[in-house]
């Protein structure tokens, strides 16, 4: 149990690195207006950036141990059910990208880019 909870505070203090380093976990860092907003040296984006890569596959493996502990808590029906909303958040997700591209098309014919 210990193990399990250090684990997730480990995860969690990974993942607050990574909005630091990031700009809030959008991936976007220095990209967009006010995506510096640490100043961060160019020295310091790419060692946060090794970083991100280096404990990205030791956070997926993370993830999926944890999705799949916390399945097998669920009963039949509650993993039914669980499944089924997974399924409307990716559909919902995937009409936002949709929107979201759609958006940045109509953005770049009118400013002509």
């Amino acid at each position: 149990m210990n193990t399990r909870i250090m684990g997730i505070a480990v995860l969690g203090l990974m993942l607050s690195g990574t909005a630091l380093a990031d700009n809030h976990g959008h991936g976007r860092g220095d990209m967009q207006p006010g995506g510096n907003p640490l100043e961060l040296t160019e020295s310091q984006r790419q060692q946060m950036q090794t970083i991100r890569m280096n404990y990205g596959e030791q956070m997926r493996a993370l993830r999926q141990q944890m999705q799949a502990e916390m399945q097998a808590v669920l009963t039949p029906e509650q993993q039914v059910k669980a499944a089924e909303m997974r399924e409307a958040r990716q559909a919902r997700m995937q009409e936002r990208r949709e929107r979201m591209q759609e958006r940045r098309h109509h953005r770049r014919q009118r400013d002509g880019s």
